[in-house]
C-alpha cells in the first residue's frame, strides 16, 4: 500500500520506554525517539524493567501558583 509513496525523511516511532528496552526490537526505527519523562528522571517502566533510580533528571519543571478562581458549586 505505500510501496510508491515518498518517505519522511525522519520517522518518529520510539517514546521514552521504546527506545530504552525496545529499540533493537524495532531495527532502523531508532532515528528519532521522543523522550519525554525519561528527561525529568522518570523510569517509564516503573521498575518492571530496570532499576526506579536508575536515570538522574536533567531537567526540572517548576511554577508559580499566578491565580486561584474560587467557584461556588451549584
Amino acid at each position: 500500500m505505500t510501496k510508491d509513496m515518498p518517505m519522511p525523511k525522519f520517522v518518529h516511532t520510539l517514546n521514552s520506554g521504546a527506545a530504552m528496552y525496545h529499540s533493537q526490537e524495532l531495527p532502523g526505527a531508532n532515528r528519532i525517539a521522543r523522550v519525554g519523562t525519561v528527561a525529568y528522571g522518570v523510569e517509564p517502566s516503573e521498575g518492571e524493567m530496570g532499576p526506579i533510580d536508575k536515570l538522574k533528571p536533567i531537567f526540572t519543571l517548576k511554577s508559580k501558583l499566578s491565580f486561584v478562581k474560587k467557584h461556588s458549586c451549584w
